[in-house]
């Protein structure tokens, strides 16, 4: 595919943006008054947003400024693709296999280990959710975006209970190795591995 090392290059680079830095400028185009998606908006005649600062759009807000660090996920889903055979996917073509077919029966049970990589490191960035809430938001408005971890980080270092803040660490840390655990469980039954005698 042509420009394939370009579109890869595009897509990881806001990745290596330190997320201080990519916090500060979300923080300008969220802003209600000038932000340059505000800009869009009226210009297309629909209403301003508050983005970040109002209590219902702040988490779709830091949703959507999650799609900018997608890249190492990319790359990751970008290796798996191009780790499968060749060889299958040209024998399903030449079988009379429509692209659903191939999808549906080579690529997709192929890419199974990537997407059970993702899915673990994802929710475990999921429960470890701190930076993007703090500098941005700092669990406003109306601790719309009080995140778990921030919430932690505020009993122990704004009101000093730590005892509550490693309780509370023990508990994410536990429930996040209990989800680990289940979805290892469960990947037999949906994860395929090359050379798996199984199937």
């Amino acid at each position: 595919m042509k420009g394939v090392k370009v579109f890869r290059t595009v897509f990881y680079l806001p990745s290596l943006v330190p997320v201080i830095v990519s916090s500060a400028l979300w923080m300008w185009l969220y802003n209600p008054q000038f932000g340059l998606f505000n800009v869009l908006l009226t210009s297309l005649g629909l209403p301003p947003q508050k983005w970040v600062f109002g209590i219902r759009t702040v988490i779709p807000s830091l949703i959507l400024m999650s799609i900018w660090g997608i890249g190492n996920i990319i790359i990751v889903f970008l290796a798996g693709l191009q780790d499968i055979p060749k060889e299958l996917t040209e024998a399903v073509a030449i079988d009379g296999g429509s692209a659903f077919h191939r999808f549906r029966h080579i690529i997709l049970p192929f890419m199974t280990p990537t997407i059970l990589y993702n899915v673990v490191i994802g929710i475990i960035g999921g429960f470890q959710i701190f930076t993007q809430p703090y500098i941005m938001t700092n669990g406003g408005p109306a601790n719309a975006s009080l995140f778990y971890v921030l919430h932690l980080y505020r009993q122990a270092f704004l009101f000093a209970k730590m005892g509550y803040a490693s309780a509370m660490a023990w508990f994410v840390f536990i429930a996040t190795g209990v989800v680990s655990i289940i979805i290892f469980r469960t990947s037999s039954w949906w994860v395929f591995y090359q050379g798996d005698t199984k199937r």
